[in-house]
């Protein structure tokens, strides 16, 4: 899965790792035409195509003036070709393999983002649904 570390400078979640990118709809966007028009923006991609998987609502309290309380989209998209980083936006890129990311999301959970934390999960169950980290769903250890 490529995921993106957030660039340092971004005014909450700065430094974070999260998903390759965000969709950020414009006024009467479709969601699905927003995360084509942010593949390209973020990460120069284009014509890569995406799937919708599930949506999810998260909240989160960033600050004692700041919350973020979203109704998220999640979408995968089967691409390659040449990666170009928008410095603006992703500080850094990873491909990681799924069972890696289940274990940093398990042993590390302060380098992610809050909604990826949510996100992730669902995703590596959608799509390697036997797939467990060092937790199971519930937090209990495996054994």
């Amino acid at each position: 899965m490529l995921i993106q570390q957030r660039a340092a400078h971004k005014y909450h979640s700065g430094g974070l790792w999260a998903n390759a990118c965000c969709s950020h709809p414009h006024d009467g966007e479709q969601t699905g035409d927003a995360v084509l028009r942010r593949m390209e923006e973020e990460l120069g991609l284009r014509d890569a195509g995406a799937e919708e998987l599930f949506s999810f609502v998260y909240l989160t309290k960033f600050r004692d003036d700041m919350y973020e309380y979203e109704y998220d989209h999640v979408f995968a998209s089967d691409c390659g070709g040449t990666i170009a980083v928008n410095g603006e936006e992703i500080q850094d890129v990873e491909w990681v393999d799924f069972g890696e990311l289940a274990h940093r999301l398990c042993s590390a959970p302060e380098k992610f983002a809050s909604w990826f934390l949510t996100a992730a999960p669902r995703v590596l169950e959608t799509l390697c649904p036997g797939l467990r980290g060092e937790r199971g769903r519930t937090g209990e250890r495996n054994a």
